[in-house]
């Protein structure tokens, strides 16, 4: 995950397609522009937004994609913490890893990772 992406306004908003027309989902911009996003909680701000997308999944028989999203995209969670734990719990049955480049550690392993993987391939 790019959580040491300081480009929030990329991130903050989502867009939906319901019933024949598009909805947006914005957070609002705010100060903390500077800071890497991996970092910067959603905010009391993301709970209404929240509640509308489950019941939109919901009403489209999602129930179990609401449950995610509601566990995940919590006030007090991270953008990049939010991401994560959403995409773990859909990706649980596939094994699929998350690696948050904002700590040092995955950063120096996911280089080793590609590293090694990039030798492998070309020999």
């Amino acid at each position: 995950m790019a959580t040491e992406d300081h480009d929030l306004d990329e991130i903050r908003h989502a867009t939906w397609f319901e019933q024949g027309k598009l909805i947006r989902f914005e957070l609002p911009l705010i100060a903390e522009t500077g800071r890497p996003v991996g970092r910067i909680p959603l905010g009391a701000e993301v709970a209404p937004f929240v509640q509308e997308a489950a019941g939109l999944l919901a009403n489209q028989g999602s129930d179990l994609l609401a449950q995610y999203l509601v566990e995940s995209y919590r006030p007090e969670e991270t953008y990049g913490s939010a991401f994560g734990k959403l995409f773990a719990r859909l990706f649980q049955q596939q094994g699929l890893i998350l690696m948050d480049r904002s700590i040092l550690a995955c950063t120096k392993l996911h280089r080793r990772f590609i590293s090694t993987r990039w030798r492998n391939a070309t020999r």
